[in-house]
């Protein structure tokens, strides 16, 4: 009997190999050993494996593994890589957006000491008055001069801006329907066992290049 690797697959040549080992050097004395056990209906019985044909499937299932090992190397090397970048981008973002705030900190806070130091501001008025800073402020007659001091950033906004950009390398992919999905949780019933997305080549190609361009934006600036 041969045995063949895409018929019994890596378990039935495991599973023969670990019979054969069980063998002494000197019960074997042919390319064939005896191997006892069930058919495929459960009856008792017995078969002949060739010692060299079981080492040639063996050898199929070894390179086929080997090549699916490699496949997920790449793809794992692939995911880490479009993790790396988005983690980069939002580290870029995140700076950029405290810089900005305390950037406006500093203008409130040298704005404030300048109102607390001087009257107002001479020349505003045609007429040569002085404008001092009550009416320049909120609430005073000239506020829309300086009304933007009276507001914060919102600080609220730009981590939903933030956010809205770090969704662009998903929108519209779907998810893997499992509950643990990375890409898009489904709503209601879904499966269980990790998210599948992973194995996608053509979900994680485009996830990767749309995390590249946004890369390359923030490089550049938006």
């Amino acid at each position: 009997m041969k045995i063949s690797y895409e018929k019994h697959g890596v378990e039935g040549i495991e599973n023969c190999l670990s019979y054969l080992a069980a063998f002494d050097s000197d019960d074997i004395d042919s390319d064939e050993f005896e191997i006892i056990g069930e058919d495929e209906e459960g009856r008792d019985g017995y078969a002949d494996i060739s010692i060299i044909n079981l080492a040639e499937e063996a050898c199929k299932a070894l390179a086929a593994q080997r090549k699916r090992i490699a496949q997920l190397d790449a793809d794992c090397a692939a995911h880490k890589a479009a993790e790396e970048v988005q983690i980069a981008l939002r580290r870029k973002m995140e700076s950029e957006r405290d810089a900005l705030a305390a950037h406006v900190d500093n203008v409130h806070s040298s704005m404030n000491d300048l109102i607390r130091e001087s009257q107002g501001v001479a020349g505003l008025h045609k007429n040569g008055d002085v404008a001092e800073w009550e009416s320049l402020l909120e609430g005073g007659h000239f506020e829309g001069w300086l009304l933007c001091l009276s507001e914060k950033p919102d600080t609220a906004s730009l981590a939903h801006h933030d956010a809205e950009l770090l969704a662009q390398p998903f929108k519209n992919i779907s998810g893997c329907s499992d509950h643990s999905c990375l890409i898009r949780k489904p709503e209601g019933m879904g499966t269980n066992g990790g998210c599948r997305c992973h194995t996608d080549r053509s979900k994680a190609s485009i996830i990767i290049q749309r995390l590249a361009t946004l890369r390359d934006k923030a490089a550049g600036g938006f």
